[in-house]
């Protein structure tokens, strides 16, 4: 077999495999190969040299150890890269346990933040709902406080809304400007008959464009007032009756009709003794 045939049957992966089974398993094969061959060297050198071309044998014994030296180039070239291969592969695995240790913390970290946020949400629902319960028991209360004291403040508007004459002319009457001074002096004995009185002679007078005013503010006071005095009450006047000087009292704009047309303001009676307190002012 030639050289170039021989070295080209290294390429072939079978014959690759089969001369990797015989050199690989022990490094022993490879010396002695190496051995026999210096001593096949050695003999053909103790020789005479019989001729100046080198016999067959000599050819073939370099052609062998230039295949075992390819052959051991390339197992050690292949040794090398299996080691780095196995290095990379003690890296990666290195690498990995570490990463996993990293997640395994992270998820431990997580998880505890998890667990916190729950509570967190817990605690804050807990006081959103009371809060929300606060809110809607502390709006009841502003419902109620306004349904009560919506008709105080109603009134109180009206009451400023009279004019400055009007007001000053009742500051006998009521000496608080505020809404508590107001309410407090409105429903006083003495201020509810004094206040009654001079809406009578507005009323009689017929020059005051706040006389529907005053009146609807006499009758809110009056009906406070009743709750503290029950044994007062207005006197039942109706349009259509008969007038009675005993019972009414006749506007500047009445007729010497004595049909009742109009009730410009109530008067009052206490039913316990019958006796009337004032009489009612009304229109004939």
């Amino acid at each position: 077999m030639k050289k170039k045939d021989l070295l080209s049957l290294l390429d072939d992966p079978d014959v690759q495999a089969k001369l990797q089974k015989i050199l690989v398993p022990t490094a022993d094969v490879t010396e002695q190969t190496d051995k026999s061959i210096s001593e096949i060297e050695d003999s053909n050198a103790s020789e005479p040299d019989k001729r100046m071309e080198p016999s067959p044998e000599q050819e073939e014994i370099k052609m062998l150890k230039e295949i075992i030296d390819k052959l051991k180039k390339r197992f050690r070239a292949e040794k090398s890269a299996n080691d780095q291969i196995h290095q990379e592969k003690l890296g990666l695995e290195q690498a990995k346990s570490l990463l996993s240790r990293e997640i395994r913390g992270h998820r431990q970290v997580i998880e505890q933040k998890q667990a916190e946020l729950e509570k967190l949400q817990a605690k804050s629902s807990q006081k959103l709902e009371q809060v929300n319960h606060e809110k809607k028991t502390l709006q009841t209360e502003i419902n109620d406080y306004k349904e009560r004291f919506a008709g105080d403040l109603k009134i109180f508007q009206l009451y400023n809304s009279l004019s400055s004459t009007t007001r000053t002319s009742l500051k006998g009457i009521f000496k608080d400007d505020s809404l508590e001074g107001f309410i407090a002096c409105g429903v006083q004995e003495k201020n509810i008959t004094s206040l009654w009185d001079y809406i009578k002679g507005e009323l009689i007078e017929d020059t005051n464009k706040d006389n529907d005013k005053l009146v609807a503010i006499f009758n809110f006071f009056f009906s406070r007032y009743v709750m503290a005095y029950p044994m007062y009450q207005k006197q039942k006047v109706t349009v259509g009756e008969e007038f009675n000087t005993e019972l009414h009292i006749k506007d500047g704009q009445s007729l010497p009709s004595s049909i009742i047309k109009d009730v410009l303001l109530l008067g009052w009676i206490n039913i316990k003794t019958g006796k009337i307190i004032r009489k009612t002012i009304v229109r004939c």
